[in-house]
């Protein structure tokens, strides 16, 4: 494979985390007791994806660009608990349960991946999602908008908080 497939893709939004000591600290914040199925959206190179299948039972990793499917596959062709599945989250249907979803999401998708989780038939129990700071400073704006509203009912009707 080509070197320069290995770079985000300004199309998708990528942005690969590659500072292992924050991957290692946002994994620590993980302190649910048991997780049975955790889903990663947009694992890219596989990061974060090593670490947290040290915390789950199964992980349903989905990935947009085909380029990455084969180092995930070779990365990962050990482990019978990762399904990596190449498929725009979006297009995906979200109808299995998992116990957590996880994702440093790109800005141009960010409200529309939210969009889909809060409307989820079986919610996840906890979300780590990590946003751009402006689409945050939106989502945490005291004055009400559409994308604030939807989540805060999704939060109110679970009894869960954001930060």
């Amino acid at each position: 494979m080509k070197k320069n497939n290995l770079k985000p893709k300004k199309f998708f939004g990528q942005n690969f985390l590659s500072d292992f000591q924050l991957i290692e600290e946002l994994i620590e914040e993980i302190n649910v007791q048991q997780i049975d199925h955790l889903l990663e959206i947009g694992p890219g190179k596989g990061a974060m994806t090593s670490l947290l299948l040290e915390k789950c039972e199964s992980l349903t990793a989905i990935e947009i660009d085909k380029d990455l499917i084969p180092i995930l596959n070779e990365r990962f062709k050990e482990n019978q608990t990762i399904n990596i599945i190449n498929e725009n989250v979006l297009n995906y249907p979200l109808i299995e349960k998992f116990d957590l979803i996880i994702s440093n999401l790109p800005y141009n998708i960010s409200s529309q991946v939210l969009v889909k989780i809060c409307l989820m038939e079986h919610p996840p129990l906890n979300l780590i999602l990590m946003f751009q700071k402006e689409f945050a400073d939106r989502l945490l704006n005291k004055e009400l908008n559409s994308l604030n509203s939807l989540l805060n009912s999704f939060i109110s009707s679970k009894s869960r908080e954001i930060t």
